[in-house]
C-alpha cells in the first residue's frame, strides 16, 4: 500500500482491511468464491475515488515498469502480439506476452516494486468491488473525465500487467528464459509467480463481480461441451483433472445480450475477451511449477484451495478459453467485429499451441521423474494432445455466423486448422512410437477422439468450400489414414470425396499412401505380382498429375508420401533383410525410386532425395532375381538409382559436403552388402563412388577402410595387381592422414625406441592384404573376372588406376614398387621417406608374422624373396631411417629364423651394425635413448644364440646405463618408453635388483608416482623372497604387506591375511574388467601367486591350483593384448607352479604337460633338433610295467652346459622339468640320468646380487639331489654333496652383506632409504626350511639317527612362519623315530591294552596328528605315509588323543584318507572344488562327498561322522567295504566299513609281520615279508605270462608241432597253477594269519564242499579241459562223426593225440582209432552223441558254464547274507587279482580307487542300484580290425542282442568311432561293450574322456565294459612295483588308468583286465558274462565271479577281470 503511505495513509490502512475482511468472510462463511462479501463500512465517494485513482496509477506505473519505456503499440482494442488487449487510451501502454521477451530486463527490485503496485491495486478492487459493486459503480461514475467501464479496463491493465510480470520473473530466472521456462525454478521465482497469479485471479474475480451487472446470462458449464474431454492426471498424487473454474466468472451474454448501445457493448466484449486471455494465461503459468509455494497473502482458504486446484489442472487456461473467452469472441462477431474476433480466436490458438510444447517439455524435465516410466510418458502426450486439440478448437469450434462480410481471414483459418491437426497427430505418433510402438493403434490411443472431434469440424468446414481446397486438408487426412487401425481404413477413405474433386493430385498422394500403408502392414495379404501393374499405374498417374502441378503443391504431396514412414521401412528391410517379403522390398524399392526420389527434389533439402535413391538402390541389390513377374530387373535399377545419385554428386556445387559424405556412406553399405553376398565383380563400382564421396573431406572418413574395401573386392575379382594398389593407399592413408612431418618423424622414433616393436599406423589386416595380394599374383592361375564396363571406367579414372598405371608396369608385382607410388603421390619429400619407411616396417612385420606361420601356405623362398626386395627398399640415406629398418627387419625375422644359427647370427649382427651407427650418431638427447633401445633387443636375439647369453647381462646393463646417465636430459615419455621395456625384460628374467632400478629411473623421471615404484620394488622383493628388505620400504602397498603379514603368520593365523587377499582380489578384477588398466591386471597376477602360496601353506593344493589357473589366464589375456614381456615371465613361472601342484595332486600327466607348456613359453622346443648342444635329459624308458611316456623325453631345453649364461627362467624350468620327469621313472633307472646333470658345480657360479637365479640354483640342486636319494640304498650316492651345496649358495643369499648390496643398488636411483634394516622379517624362510629338512634326513640315512638329526627336525617343526609341507615332513620323520622306540608298545595296542601317556608311541601319535594338520590331502607320497603312521598309532579303537576314543569308523577313516587321493581330488576339483560354482541337489552332495576326506577345515571326529551319515543313508545292508593298505612301517592295516542293525560299524585290523625292531636288519631285506615275495611271484608269472603271448597269432599257432603245442599248453597251466598258489599264499599269509575272515565274510566261516554232486562236476570239469594245441588265437572246431570217418590214420592219431595225450594207440587199427576219437570228442561235449559240429555260442558256453561251475563260479549259499565286497587298495596292492583269492572267489567283489567312489553313483540314484536300459546300449568291436578270431566269435553274440531281441542297439565293428560317440556315454543309465585291444584309448583318448566327461561335472552316467588287454590296469610312474619295510621305495605318484578316468567322469560301473590275456580264453568268457548278465536280474560282480570258471587258465585269465566301481544290474 505504498501509494497510500504519504497521501492518505489512514485511507490505505482501511482499504487493506477491507480486502482482507472480504477474504476472510467468503472463506469462513462457506460463501461461493466471488460473491460479495458483508458489507463494511461504505467509503466516502472522495475515497472511492482516490482508491479508484490510486489503482490506476498503480496500473500505469507498473506498465511503464514492465514495458520499459512507454507506449509502444496501437491504441485500439485491438491485440498485442501477447493476446494483451488495450482499450482507446493513449496513456497506456501496450503488454508484450509471455512468448515475447520485454523489451529490457528489470532488476529484482523493480520486479519486487512492479509486484507490490500490483497487490495496491487488486487490494484496491477487493475492497471497493468485493464489499459493495454497487458502491464501486456509483465511485466509477462520480469521477470526473472518466470513460465508461473505467473499473472494468482497470481489472484489464492488471491482468496485462500480471502477464508481464510473469514474463520478467522467468527472465530473471537463471535455470530458463521467458519463451522456455525450465523446470528447476527457483523458490523465489516461483513463489513470486504464485503471488503474481493470485493477483491475476483475484482480479479476474472482480472482473466478474462488475460485468453481472451488465450481462444476465447464466453460469459457465463448459463440462456440457461434447468438445470439452477431461483427461486423467499425470500422477496418482494429483487430483482429478479440473476442467472449470469455482469461483467467479464472468456471466455469458446470450445471442440477444446488448445494453442498449452498441460501442458500449463492443468494448465490454473486448474487455472482457482480453482479460479471460490473459487469465488463461496466468492460471496455466500455475501448472508448470513442480511445487505450490506457501501463498504470500491471505485471500482466503476458499481462494488458495482453487487456486491450487489450478496449479494441478493444465487444462485451466483452455477451460477459460474456451468457457469464457470464446462465448464473448462470438458476441463480438455477432456484433460485427469480425476480423478482430478472428484475430482474437487465432491468439487464443496460439498461446494454447505454445502452452502444450512448454507443457511437454515441462513432463519430460520433471526432476522427480528421472527415470520415468511408458504409462508416464503416455499420459503426458495425451495431454499434450489434448491442449493441442482445444487450441485447434479455439480456430474451428463454434465458427462464427457465414455472412457476405464475412472476411477472407476466416476461410484461412480451416488451413491453419489442417496445418496444425498434421502438426498434432505426427508429434503424437512419433513421441509414442518412441514409447511404445503399437500404442498408436491400441485402444487406449488419444487419436480417435482427436480425430473424431477436429476431423468431422475440419471436413464441415471444408464441405462449403467451392473452390480449390486448403492444401493442408489433404495432409492432414492422410496423416487421419496413418494414424487409423487397418480394420478403420475403409471408414476414413470415404471422407476424401471432397478432395478428389477440388484437389486431383493430393487425392492420388493419399491413394498411393493407402496403397502404400496395405504393402508396409505387417498383418497384410497383399501380394505383388498381382498388384504391381495396378501400383505402377498409380504411381504413373501421380507423376503425371505431380508435372502440372506447382512447387509448393509438390512439396505437400511429398509430405503426405513421407507420412507412410516408407523410409523408415526401407531401413529396416536393409538391415534386416530376411524379416520382409522379397516382393515387398522390391514394391518399396520401386515407389522410392518412381514417386519418393523425383517429388523429394521439391523438399526443403536434397538430402531426402539422395536418400531415396541409395536406399532404393540397397532394396534392389537385395531382390536380385526375386521381384514381381513382368517387373524390371531389380540389378539394371540399383544400376540406375546410383548412377542418379552419382550425378547429382558429380555436379559442382548441387550438394554440400555433409550430404555427399552421408551418400558415401550409402554407397559403402550397397558395396559391403554385395561383398558380403559374395557378388564381387558389382560390388566393386559402389565402393568406387563412395571413395569418389569421401574424397571430398577425407579428414573424417577413415579412408584407409574403405580403400581396403575396395582392395578387398577387386581381390576377390583376381584383379591383384589393382587390388594390391588399393591396400598400399589404404596404408598410405592410415599412415599419412593428419599428420605432420613432426609427427611421422615421431612414429618412426617411436619405433626406434621400441626396437621395432610398434606398429606405424597402417592396420595389420591392410598390410597383409596388400602381401597376400602381391603374393597371389604370382600363385594364382586364375584369369581376372571381367567387369561391366562403367565399373572399369571409373575405376581407370579413379586414383587407383592413376597409381596402377604408374607403378605396375612389370608382369611381377613389387611389393616396394607399389608402395613407393603410393606413398609418393601428392606428398612431399620428407613425408615420402618417412612415410615409406614406416610402410615398409611395417610389411616387414607382416612377412616375418607369415613366415613364423608354418601354416600359411606360402613358400619360404617366395616371402623371403619379397622380405630382401622391402629391406633393400627401406634402407635409406638417412641413417634413422636405415637403423629402424634394420632393427624392424631383425625383430621381423627373429621368430621365423629361430632354429636356424646361421641367420640368427645375421640378424644379431644387423642388430649390432645398427646399435653402433646409432652411437655414432649425434643428433639430439634421443639418439642415447635409441642405443639404449638397440641394446635390448641384441639381448633378445642374444637369447637364442649360443655362446652369446653370457653377454646379455651386457647387454642389458648397457641399456640401464644409457637411461641412468640420461634421465635428466631426454624426453620423459621417450625415456619411459625404453626405461619399461627394460624393466619388463628384467622382469621377465627375474632380475630382482635391475627391475627395481629401472622402476626407480621411471619414477625419477617422473612418468610413474613414487608410490607405484615403491609398490612394485616392494612386490619384486618378496617375489625372490627378500621378505627382510620388502619390510624396510615404507610404501609397500596393499598387496605386499598383506604377503609379508602372511609369510610371518603361523599356520593358525594365516587365515586373516588369506580373508585380505580374497576381498582385494574381487575388487580388483571387477575394476580391471572395468577400466581395462594393465596395471590392476598385474594386480591380479600378484594377488593370484599371494593366494596360491597362502594356500600351499597351509597345504591346500586344490586352491592353490585354482587361483595359479586364473593367473595363467589373465597372463595369457594380457599377451595376446600385447603386453610386455614379463607377462611371459609371470605366464613361466605359473605354468610351473600349476605343474608343480599337479604332481602334488598326483596327476602326473598334467603335472608333466604343464611343465612342457612352461619351457615352450621360454621357447625350449618339442622336437629332435640336436643341432644346438643342450643338456641331455634321457628318459622314456619303460616305467616298469610294460608303458613309455613321451611327454619329456624329446624336451629340448636350450640350456647350455656353460651355466653361466642361464637365466632364472630356464633354471626354472630346467629343474622343475627334470624333478617331474625323474618322479616319472622307477628309482632304479634315475641314478644315470641324475649323474648326467652333476657335471657343473654351481656354487662357483653364484652370482651375489642375482638372486632369483641363485634361488632356481638351490631348487635344482635340491631336486638332483632328490632323485639320488631315491636310489640311495643307504649309502651316500652323491645326495648329500648336492645338499651341501644348496646350503652353501642359500647361506650366501641369507647373508646381511647381501641385503645391503641390493638396498644400495637400488638406493642409486634416488627411492629408497638404506638406514632402516628390518631384521626381524626371516629372508627365503620356506626355502630355509626345504634346505634343512633334506640336510637332516642326509645325515639320518647316512649316519643314522642322532641328536643333530632330531634338532634340525625339531627347529622346523618349531618355525610356525614355514610352510606345512616341511613342517609335516619334520614331524613325521620325529614320529618315525618314536614309533621305531615303541615297537612293543604298538603291539600291545593292538592287542586291546591302553597307550601309555607319556610313552614313545604316545609321542609319535602326537607327531603324526600334528604333520596330519598340515600335510593335504593324501596325493603326496608323504600325505600316504602319515595318514596310515596316524592309522597305525591310533590302534582299533581310534585314540586320537586328547582323552577321547573317537571308535572303528573316525579310525577307518582316517585311513581312507590315504587311498585314491589323486583321482578323488581331481573329481573334487572338476565338480568345483571347496564352492562349489553352482552345484545343486545330488550334485552338490556328490561334490561333498568327494571332498569331505579331504576338507581341512573339518577335524576328524566331524569328518567320521558326516561319512558315517552318507554311509547309514545310502549303502546297503549287505555291503562291505574293505580297505588294505601297507604302512611304512611294514605293517598291513585292514579295515571295513558295513551297516549292521541300524548303525555303522568299523574295524580296524593290523597284521604285524614277523621283524625284529621294524625291519632294520639286512636279513630283513634280503628276505622280506610275504607282500614282497607276493609281489616277486607275480612279477614273475605275468612276465611269462606276457612273454609266451608275445608274437603269438593264428599263423604262427598253425606252425607249431605237436610237441611245441604240448609244451606251451603245459607252460600255459604251470603260470595258471603258480597264480591260483599266490593267492592261496596271500590268503594265509595275510587273512588266516590276521584272523581276518570275519571282516570278509562277517563271522562266518568256509564251510567245505563235501557234496558227492560237486565233486564229480569239478571232476567232470577237469577232465574236460581244452588241451587242442591250435593255441589260443587259432579257431578249435570240434568234429563230427562224418568228419571223423573221412580221416586217414595219421589224421586220426594226431587228432587223438591233440585231445588226450596219454591215450594209447598200441594194435588200433583206423576202425579203432575212429571209435577211439569219437568218444573222447562225446567226452568233451558232455556226453551227447555227436551229430553236429559243435560251435562256441551263447548256449555252448553256457553249457561249458555249467560244466565248470563248481571250480569258481558256484551259486551263494542261501546262509550268507554278506554278498557284495567292495574293496579299496592301497597303491601297491592294487596289482593282486584279490577277488581270486578262495576266502572271496565265489563273492562278489567290487574295488575302487576311493571311498567316494562306493557312495556317489548311490547319491546320485537315492541308495537305489543302477539298472541298465537296453534301449541304451552300444558296442565297440575290434575297431583297429586286426583281431578277425574274436569279431568273428563275438560279432553273432552283439548281433543277437542288437537285433534278434530288439533292443536296438548301435554297433561298431572294424572301425574307430568318431570322438562324438562320447556322448552316448551321457546316457542316463547306459553301457558301453568294448572288445579290442587295450582300453579302448585308440577310440577315446583318456584325455579326450576326461576333457569331455569329467569337465562336464561328471558328464558320463553309462557303465563302461573293456575286455581289452590290461584295460583295467593301474600304473604310476616314478615309483617302484614293490617295496615294505626298509626298502620300502617312494611312490610319488598313485597309480591310475583307463579306469580311473571313466570313474572320475561319472561312471559307476567299469570291467576290465588286470593284466594281457589271451583273446580266445577272454572272448570265451565275454560270452559267458553276457549270457549272464542280460539273461537276468545278477548284478556284474556275481556274474564276473561266476564266469571266470569258463576260462580254460581259470586265474591267468580269468583272475584278471575285476569290477571297479559298485554293482549295476541289466534292467531290461
Amino acid at each position: 500500500m505504498e501509494m497510500f503511505r504519504e497521501s492518505n495513509p489512514g485511507l490505505g490502512e482501511r482499504i487493506l482491511n477491507d480486502s482482507l475482511e472480504y477474504g476472510k468472510v467468503n472463506s469462513t462463511s462457506g460463501c461461493s468464491a466471488g460473491t460479495p462479501g458483508k458489507k463494511g463500512r461504505t467509503l466516502s465517494s472522495a475515497e472511492g475515488i482516490e482508491s479508484i485513482r490510486t489503482a490506476q496509477n498503480c496500473i500505469k506505473k507498473a506498465l511503464t515498469y514492465l514495458s520499459a519505456g512507454g507506449p509502444s503499440g496501437k491504441e485500439n482494442a485491438t491485440p498485442s502480439k501477447g493476446g494483451g488487449v488495450m482499450t482507446p487510451s493513449k496513456d497506456r501502454p501496450t503488454s508484450k506476452s509471455l512468448s515475447t521477451p520485454v523489451k529490457a530486463k528489470l532488476s529484482k527490485g523493480r520486479t519486487n516494486e512492479c509486484s507490490e503496485l500490483l497487490c495496491t491495486a487488486v487490494h484496491v478492487l477487493r475492497c471497493i468491488i468485493g464489499q459493495n459493486p454497487s458502491a464501486a459503480r456509483s465511485y466509477e461514475s462520480s469521477m470526473g473525465n472518466s470513460s465508461p467501464l473505467a473499473l472494468e479496463k482497470i481489472c484489464y491493465h492488471t491482468l496485462v500487467a500480471c502477464v508481464d510480470l510473469i514474463s520478467s520473473l522467468h527472465q530473471q530466472n537463471a535455470c530458463g528464459t521467458p519463451t522456455t521456462p525450465q523446470v528447476s525454478v527457483s523458490s523465489e521465482t516461483a513463489a513470486g509467480v504464485v503471488k503474481t497469479c493470485q493477483v491475476a485471479m483475484s482480479t479476474y474475480e472482480m472482473l466478474g463481480l462488475l460485468v453481472k451487472n451488465y450481462v444476465n446470462g447464466g453460469d459457465p458449464a463448459p463440462e456440457d461441451d461434447a468438445n470439452i474431454i477431461a483427461l486423467p492426471s499425470l500422477s496418482d498424487e494429483t487430483s482429478a483433472a479440473h476442467s472449470y473454474l469455482t469461483f467467479a466468472v464472468p456471466a455469458l451474454p446470450s445471442e440477444s445480450f446488448t445494453t442498449g448501445s452498441g460501442e458500449f457493448d463492443k468494448q465490454l466484449c473486448k474487455i472482457v475477451a482480453g482479460a479471460a486471455i490473459n487469465a488463461a494465461r496466468c492460471a496455466s503459468e500455475l501448472s508448470l511449477l513442480t511445487s505450490m509455494p506457501s501463498s504470500p497473502f491471505a485471500f482466503g482458504q476458499t481462494f488458495d484451495r482453487e487456486l491450487r486446484l489450478l496449479s494441478r489442472d493444465p487444462f485451466a487456461g483452455s477451460t477459460i478459453l474456451y468457457s469464457v473467452a470464446l462465448t464473448y469472441i462470438q458476441a463480438m462477431a455477432r456484433q460485427g467485429q469480425l476480423r478482430e474476433a478472428a484475430s482474437y480466436k487465432e491468439r487464443s490458438h496460439k498461446f494454447l499451441w505454445s502452452f502444450a510444447s512448454r507443457y511437454d517439455k515441462f513432463c519430460s524435465r520433471r526432476p522427480s521423474r528421472s527415470t520415468p516410466n511408458k504409462n508416464f510418458l503416455i499420459g503426458s502426450e495425451k495431454m499434450c494432445l489434448e491442449l493441442r486439440r482445444r487450441s485447434v478448437l479455439m480456430l474451428v469450434g463454434n465458427p462464427f455466423p457465414k455472412t457476405d462480410s464475412s472476411p477472407p481471414a476466416i476461410a484461412s483459418h480451416v488451413e491453419a486448422s489442417c496445418s496444425a491437426s498434421t502438426r498434432a497427430v505426427g508429434n503424437y505418433m512419433q513421441r509414442c512410437n518412441n514409447v511404445s510402438p503399437s500404442h498408436c493403434f491400441s485402444p487406449s490411443s488419444a487419436l480417435p477422439s482427436f480425430n473424431e472431434t477436429i476431423g468431422c469440424l475440419i471436413d464441415s468446414s471444408v464441405e462449403g468450400i467451392t473452390k480449390n481446397s486448403p492444401p493442408s486438408y489433404a495432409e492432414y487426412c492422410a496423416w487421419r489414414i496413418v494414424s487409423s487401425a487397418p480394420a478403420n481404413l475403409s471408414s476414413t477413405l470415404p471422407l476424401l470425396s471432397s478432395i478428389k474433386r477440388l484437389d486431383p493430385s493430393g487425392y492420388a498422394a493419399i491413394s498411393l499412401l493407402s496403397t502404400i500403408k496395405d504393402i508396409t502392414s505387417p498383418s497384410s495379404t497383399f501380394d505383388a505380382d498381382s498388384s504391381f501393374p495396378d501400383v505402377s499405374n498409380l504411381v504413373d498417374s501421380l507423376r503425371s498429375l505431380c508435372s502440372k502441378a506447382e512447387r509448393k503443391t509438390n512439396a505437400r504431396n511429398y509430405r503426405i508420401l513421407a507420412a507412410s514412414k516408407l523410409s523408415s521401412f526401407a531401413s529396416n528391410a536393409i538391415s534386416n533383410p530376411e524379416a520382409t517379403e522379397p516382393g515387398t522390398k522390391y514394391m518399396v524399392a520401386f515407389l522410392l525410386k518412381q514417386i519418393f526420389s523425383p517429388l523429394s527434389k521439391f523438399s526443403s533439402s536434397l538430402a531426402s532425395h539422395m536418400d531415396c535413391l541409395l536406399k532404393s538402390a540397397a532394396l534392389f541389390d537385395l531382390c536380385f532375381g526375386v521381384g514381381p513377374s513382368g517387373a524390371p530387373n531389380a540389378l539394371e535399377l540399383a544400376q540406375q538409382c546410383m548412377n542418379a545419385a552419382f550425378s547429382t554428386i558429380s555436379t559442382p556445387g548441387k550438394l554440400d559436403t555433409a550430404i555427399i559424405v552421408n551418400c558415401g556412406k550409402g554407397f559403402a553399405a550397397i558395396g559391403r552388402k554385395r561383398f558380403e553376398s559374395k557378388n564381387y565383380i558389382h560390388s566393386v563400382l559402389p565402393i568406387l563412388m563412395s571413395l569418389h564421396c569421401f574424397e571430398k573431406n577425407p579428414s573424417s572418413q577413415q579412408l584407409h577402410l574403405r580403400y581396403a574395401m575396395l582392395g578387398s573386392s577387386l581381390k576377390q575379382c583376381n584383379k591383384f595387381d589393382y587390388a594390391a594398389v588399393a591396400y598400399s593407399i589404404a596404408a598410405k592413408s592410415a599412415i599419412c592422414s593428419d599428420r605432420t612431418e613432426q609427427e611421422l618423424e615421431s612414429l618412426v622414433a617411436a619405433s626406434l625406441y621400441a626396437s621395432g616393436d610398434v606398429e606405424a599406423g597402417a592396420t595389420g589386416a591392410i598390410v597383409a592384404n596388400l602381401v597376400n595380394c602381391v603374393i597371389s599374383s604370382e600363385g594364382s592361375g586364375s584369369e581376372p573376372k571381367e567387369m561391366p564396363p562403367s565399373t572399369e571406367k571409373i575405376l581407370a579414372s579413379s586414383s587407383v588406376g592413376v597409381l596402377y598405371r604408374a607403378a605396375c608396369t612389370t608382369e611381377t608385382l613389387s611389393i616396394a614398387k607399389i608402395l613407393k607410388a603410393a606413398m609418393s603421390h601428392e606428398t612431399t619429400e620428407a613425408t615420402f621417406q618417412y612415410a615409406f619407411n614406416l610402410s615398409s616396417c611395417d610389411i616387414l612385420r607382416q612377412l616375418g608374422r607369415m613366415m613364423s606361420n608354418s601354416n600359411s601356405g606360402t613358400s619360404s623362398s617366395a616371402l623371403a624373396r619379397h622380405v630382401a626386395e622391402v629391406f633393400d627398399a627401406a634402407n635409406s640415406d638417412d641413417t634413422l631411417l636405415q637403423c629402424n629398418a634394420q632393427l624392424v627387419y631383425a625383430r621381423s625375422m627373429m621368430v621365423p629364423l629361430k632354429q636356424e644359427e646361421k641367420k640368427m647370427r645375421a640378424l644379431f649382427k644387423l642388430s649390432r651394425d645398427a646399435t653402433l651407427k646409432l652411437k655414432d650418431l649425434v643428433q639430439d638427447e634421443f639418439s642415447p635413448l635409441y642405443v639404449a633401445a638397440a641394446s635390448i633387443l641384441n639381448a633378445e636375439l642374444g637369447m637364442n644364440l649360443q655362446g652369446e647369453k653370457a653377454n646379455i647381462a651386457s647387454y642389458l646393463n648397457d641399456a640401464l646405463k644409457i637411461c641412468k646417465d640420461n634421465v635428466s636430459v631426454c624426453s620423459r615419455s621417450s625415456l619411459s618408453a625404453v626405461l619399461t621395456k627394460l624393466r619388463n625384460f628384467f622382469t621377465f628374467l627375474r632380475d630382482t635388483v635391475r627391475s627395481s632400478q629401472c622402476a626407480g629411473l621411471l619414477s625419477k623421471c617422473g612418468t610413474e608416482p613414487k608410490q607405484g615404484v615403491l609398490e612394485f620394488i616392494s612386490n619384486a622383493y618378496l617375489h625372490a623372497g627378500m621378505n627382510d628388505l620388502a619390510a624396510n620400504i615404507d610404501v609397500s602397498g596393499e598387496v605386499a604387506e598383506i604377503v609379508l603379514k602372511l609369510r610371518e603368520d603361523g599356520l593358525d593365523t594365516v587365515g586373516d591375511s588369506i580373508k585380505g587377499l580374497y576381498e582385494m582380489l574381487g575388487s580388483t578384477e571387477e575394476a580391471a574388467v572395468r577400466e581395462g588398466d594393465e596395471g590392476l591386471q598385474w594386480k591380479v597376477v600378484l594377488i593370484c601367486a599371494a593366494l596360491s602360496e597362502a594356500e600351499e601353506k597351509r597345504a591346500n593344493p586344490a586352491e592353490a591350483l585354482f587361483y595359479t589357473r586364473k593367473a595363467i589366464v589373465a597372463c595369457k589375456s594380457a599377451i595376446r593384448g600385447g603386453a610386455g614381456k614379463k607377462w611371459v615371465g609371470a605366464l613361466v613361472e605359473s605354468l610351473a607352479n600349476m605343474g608343480k601342484l599337479w604332481g602334488l595332486l598326483g596327476d602326473k600327466r598334467r603335472a608333466e604337460g604343464y611343465l612342457v607348456a612352461a619351457g615352450e613359453c621360454l621357447g625350449l622346443t618339442m622336437g629332435e633338433d640336436d643341432s644346438i648342444e643342450v643338456i641331455d635329459l634321457e628318459g622314456g624308458e619303460d616305467d616298469g610295467e610294460g608303458e613309455r611316456d613321451e611327454t619329456l623325453s624329446s624336451f629340448k631345453y636350450d640350456v647350455v652346459r656353460d651355466r653361466a649364461g642361464s637365466t632364472s627362467n630356464d633354471l626354472l624350468v630346467e629343474h622343475v622339468s627334470k624333478k617331474m620327469r625323474l618322479l616319472a621313472m622307477p628309482p632304479e633307472m634315475t641314478v644315470d640320468v641324475a649323474k648326467k646333470e652333476l657335471k657343473v658345480d654351481l656354487l662357483k657360479e653364484v652370482k651375489k646380487m642375482d638372486i632369483e637365479r641363485n634361488v632356481e640354483i638351490v631348487h635344482g640342486l635340491l631336486s638332483q639331489g632328490d632323485a639320488l636319494r631315491r636310489v640311495c640304498e643307504g649309502y651316500d650316492n652323491g645326495f648329500v654333496g648336492k645338499y651341501n651345496s644348496a646350503r652353501g649358495v642359500l647361506d650366501a643369499l641369507l647373508d646381511d652383506e647381501l641385503g645391503r648390496q641390493v638396498e644400495k643398488a637400488v638406493a642409486t636411483v634416488g627411492v629408497l632409504s638404506v638406514d632402516a634394516q628390518n631384521q626381524a622379517v626371516g629372508r627365503l624362510g620356506n626355502l630355509k626350511s626345504q634346505v634343512d629338512v633334506r640336510i637332516a634326513r642326509a645325515i639320518e640315512i647316512v649316519n643314522g639317527w642322532g641328536e643333530e638329526v632330531e634338532s634340525i627336525y625339531e627347529s622346523v617343526r618349531g618355525n610356525e612362519k614355514g610352510r606345512g609341507r616341511e613342517r609335516s615332513m619334520a614331524c613325521y620323520r620325529l614320529g618315525r623315530a618314536m614309533l621305531k622306540a615303541g615297537w612293543e608298545e604298538l603291539r600291545n595296542l593292538w592287542s586291546g591294552e591302553k597307550l601309555d601317556e607319556g610313552g614313545d608311541l604316545w609321542k609319535a601319535r602326537e607327531l603324526f596328528l600334528e604333520a596330519s594338520k598340515s600335510c593335504g590331502p593324501g596325493t603326496s607320497s608323504l600325505g600316504r605315509k602319515i595318514y596310515r603312521s596316524l592309522a597305525l598309532v591310533a590302534g582299533p579303537k581310534g585314540d586320537f588323543g586328547k582323552g577321547a576314543l573317537l571308535g572303528g569308523v573316525a579310525a577307518v577313516f582316517n585311513l581312507h584318507k590315504s587311498l585314491g587321493a589323486s583321482v578323488r581330488m581331481n573329481v573334487w576339483y572338476n565338480l568345483g572344488g571347496e564352492d562349489g560354482e553352482g552345484g545343486q541337489g545330488g550334485d552338490e552332495e556328490v561334490r561333498r562327498v568327494f571332498g569331505l576326506l579331504d576338507d581341512q577345515k573339518l577335524d576328524l571326529k566331524e569328518g567320521a561322522q558326516e561319512m558315517e551319515g552318507l554311509i547309514l543313508e545310502y549303502l546297503p545292508e549287505d555291503w562291505n567295504i574293505i580297505n588294505i593298505a601297507v604302512c611304512p612301517s611294514g605293517h598291513i592295516l585292514v579295515g571295513s566299513l558295513k551297516k549292521e542293525g541300524g548303525r555303522v560299524v568299523g574295524t580296524l585290523r593290523c597284521v604285524f609281520e614277523e621283524r625284529e625292531n621294524g625291519g632294520n636288519t639286512k636279513k630283513d631285506e634280503k628276505h622280506g615279508g610275504f607282500l614282497m615275495r607276493s609281489f616277486d611271484t607275480l612279477d614273475l608269472l605275468l612276465e611269462k605270462s606276457r612273454r609266451q603271448l608275445d608274437g603269438i597269432d593264428p599263423v604262427m599257432a598253425r606252425k607249431f608241432g605237436e610237441k611245441e603245442k604240448r609244451e606251451w599248453w603245459r607252460q600255459r597251466e604251470d603260470i595258471d597253477n603258480g597264480l591260483k598258489r599266490l593267492m592261496e599264499d596271500v590268503q594265509r599269509d595275510l587273512v588266516e594269519v590276521g584272523k581276518l575272515e570275519g571282516l570278509f565274510v562277517r563271522g562266518e566261516k568256509e564251510e567245505e564242499e563235501v557234496v558227492a554232486d560237486d565233486l564229480i562236476k569239478k571232476f567232470e570239469a577237469a577232465c574236460v579241459i581244452d588241451l587242442t594245441v591250435d593255441s589260443e588265437d587259432e579257431e578249435g572246431e570240434e568234429l563230427t562223426e562224418k568228419d571223423i570217418k573221412k580221416m586217414t590214420v595219421p589224421v586220426l592219431k594226431e587228432n587223438i593225440l591233440e585231445r588226450d595225450e596219454a591215450a594209447s594207440l598200441k594194435g588200433l587199427k583206423k576202425a579203432g582209432l575212429q571209435s577211439l576219437l569219437l568218444k573222447i570228442v562225446e567226452q568233451r561235449n558232455g556226453g551227447a552223441k555227436v551229430e553236429k559240429k559243435v560251435k562256441e555260442s551263447a548256449s555252448g558256453m553256457g553249457a561249458a558254464a555249467s560244466a565248470t561251475a563248481g571250480s569258481g563260479g558256484g551259486e551263494r549259499r542261501s546262509g550268507d547274507t554278506n554278498n557284495t565286497i567292495i574293496l579299496t587298495l592301497d597303491e601297491r596292492l592294487q596289482r593282486l587279482p584279490w577277488e581270486s583269492m578262495p576266502l572271496l572267489e565265489k563273492r562278489f567283489v567290487c574295488r575302487v580307487p576311493s571311498l567316494p567312489f562306493v557312495l556317489s553313483p548311490l547319491i546320485e540314484k537315492r541308495g537305489k542300484m543302477t539298472k541298465i536300459t537296453k534301449k541304451n546300449c552300444f558296442y565297440i568291436l575290434d575297431p583297429e580290425a586286426n583281431l578277425p578270431t574274436t569279431k568273428k566269435t563275438l560279432n553273432p553274440i552283439l548281433e543277437s542282442y542288437a537285433s534278434q531281441k530288439g533292443w536296438g542297439w548301435k554297433g561298431y565293428v572294424g572301425k574307430i568311432p568318431d570322438l562324438s560317440v562320447l556322448e552316448r556315454l551321457e546316457k542316463e543309465d547306459g553301457l558301453m561293450i568294448y572288445c579290442g585291444h587295450g582300453g579302448a584309448e585308440c577310440c577315446f583318448p583318456r584325455v579326450e574322456v576326461e576333457e569331455r566327461l569329467m569337465n562336464k561335472r561328471r558328464g558320463c552316467k553309462s557303465s563302461v565294459f573293456l575286455f581289452g588287454c590290461s584295460s583295467g590296469r593301474l600304473s604310476s610312474g616314478g615309483g617302484a612295483k614293490r617295496g615294505i619295510g626298509s626298502a620300502f621305495k617312494q611312490m610319488e605318484y598313485e597309480p591310475d588308468g583307463v579306469a580311473t578316468s571313466y570313474l572320475g567322469a561319472g561312471a559307476p560301473c567299469v570291467l576290465g583286465n588286470l593284466w594281457d590275456v589271451s583273446d580266445r580264453d577272454i572272448d570265451r568268457f565275454c560270452i559267458e558274462f553276457m549270457d549272464k548278465f542280460f539273461g537276468g536280474d545278477k548284478s556284474v560282480a556275481q556274474c564276473v565271479s561266476e564266469s571266470r570258471g569258463v576260462c580254460k587258465m581259470r586265474y591267468i585269465v580269468g583272475a584278471a577281470v575285476v569290477v571297479y566301481g559298485v554293482p549295476i544290474v541289466f534292467g531290461g
